[in-house]
């Protein structure tokens, strides 16, 4: 009677264990998805052939910051040593906005590639906004609102025609390629790390900070 006792004990021990090891499976899988993502890596040359396989995937690239964005800090774009190509990043509302400052620094940066794709509608909207702004007055290139911001050289101080000049380019290239609309694909920010500090940039003069300010009103 004792022996068939303990058999019984064991035999409901062992069942109560199987029965938890499912839940502690299920427990160990999602840490592991939520906490384990391993990101594909690309380099800045591999993107502009790339990025259409990998919207809405996790990507890790390394690059230099090139722009920042200066209405808000919330977009910055990471160029290879060439120059030749860059990657925009976008970031959301809850992350700390990045300084121009931080131009010239070597990052990692981790991000979802996301698919931006621009349409006649698209176009009608910002050939509206530009010449609303051509009867306001209003002189200059902004970064926010609509638009395409590639982050290229220069382009805070393109003017409303030269913005109307880019949306008749892009009317032209979406009617000649057949699809109906051109793809713009972006990093939307998840992290990155600085793996070499941005160079120091020299203090400016009060007289040149002035004259620099002369500078940008002028444009």
């Amino acid at each position: 009677m004792i022996k068939n006792y303990f058999m019984a004990l064991l035999a409901i021990a062992f069942l109560a264990s199987c029965g938890n090891n499912p839940k502690t499976d299920e427990k160990k899988e999602a840490t592991a998805t939520s906490e384990e993502v391993t990101a594909a890596v690309l380099t800045i040359e591999e993107w502009p052939a790339a990025a259409e396989n990998y919207v809405d995937q996790s990507v890790s690239m390394e690059g230099t910051i090139v722009h920042v964005c200066k209405h808000g800090g919330k977009r910055f774009f990471i160029s290879n040593e060439e120059g030749e190509t860059r990657v925009k990043v976008e970031l959301g509302d809850s992350e700390a906005a990045f300084s121009p400052e931080e131009e010239g620094a070597f990052v990692r940066v981790v991000g979802l590639v996301e698919e931006m794709r621009v349409d006649e509608a698209y176009l009608d909207e910002w050939q509206a906004e530009i010449e609303a702004k051509i009867a306001e007055g209003v002189e200059g290139h902004d970064d926010h609102g609509t638009g395409v911001h590639e982050g290229e050289e220069g382009h805070e101080h393109r003017g409303q025609h030269e913005e109307l000049e880019r949306v008749a380019d892009l009317r032209k290239e979406i009617a000649e390629n057949g699809k109906g609309y051109k793809s713009y694909f972006n990093l939307a920010y998840v992290s990155h790390e600085v793996l070499t500090e941005a160079p120091v940039k020299e203090e400016t003069t009060e007289e040149g900070h002035d004259h620099d300010h002369d500078h940008d009103h002028n444009h």
